[in-house]
């Protein structure tokens, strides 16, 4: 079983590589997973986490499972 900051940092890539392989900057998808931009930046550089919301709003945003963002 993988340690919290392995699952987070697993997590922040997969969501890096989702937004920016669909082409959404961060201030476009922190609006619609009700974030402000600045909170999600922090996020995806390992400055802070996300809230189980966030993350199920993120996931059905771009249509990915939740399951799929925790893989390596």
């Amino acid at each position: 079983m993988k340690d919290l900051e392995t699952l987070y940092e697993t997590m922040r890539k997969n969501m890096k590589r989702v937004r920016e392989e669909a082409g959404v900057s961060k201030r476009e998808l922190a609006k619609e997973i009700g974030m402000d931009r600045a909170s999600y930046s922090k996020f995806e550089s390992g400055q802070r986490g996300i809230s189980l919301y966030n993350f199920y709003a993120f996931s059905q945003f771009f249509n990915v499972s939740m399951d799929e963002l925790l893989k390596d």
